[in-house]
């Protein structure tokens, strides 16, 4: 469609960079669905940590990614990239929580109990922080859409 709307249309700079923006965030959203797929087939088969901290913080990680991903895909839809400082704090947020539970992961590890739930939450755990990259990316998208600007807020550190 990207290419027969360039082709057949005379688009202006803007919306070349909407038909962009629009068509990298779709692979986005593809690669955050894969990702949560996965997490919940694991899940489904019972092969999380079955630990309350460990499943509270996988299910706190899961929400945040759903804030962030809707919250990136209405600034693109509504050209209004204004929840900057908002998306990178939900997206710390995301890297202390997958942090707290590869320590708790450690501390399962070194008792010995249980090391392929382990992995299989740490597993979980990264495709969620994953999905909040993605989410995260598709917010670029929308500042480029709305501003013409290329930015990295996942690498900002």
């Amino acid at each position: 469609r990207v290419m027969e709307l360039i082709a057949r249309r005379q688009p202006v700079a803007s919306d070349l960079r909407t038909i962009l923006a629009a068509g990298s965030a779709s692979l986005h959203l593809e690669r955050i669905a894969d990702g949560i797929v996965d997490v919940a087939t694991v899940a489904g088969r019972g092969q999380l940590m079955r630990t309350g901290g460990v499943r509270h913080d996988l299910a706190r990680m899961a929400d945040t990614v759903a804030t962030m991903t809707e919250s990136a895909v209405e600034a693109l839809i509504e050209r209004q990239a204004t929840a900057t400082g908002q998306l990178i704090e939900q997206a710390r947020a995301l890297e202390e929580l997958h942090q707290e539970i590869f320590a708790d992961l450690a501390d399962v590890h070194a008792n010995g109990t249980d090391r392929a739930a382990a992995i299989h939450t740490d597993l979980a755990s990264r495709s969620i922080k994953r999905a909040g990259e993605h989410a995260l990316d598709i917010y670029e998208q929308a500042i480029f859409a709305t501003t013409g600007q290329r930015v990295e807020l996942g690498r900002a550190g």
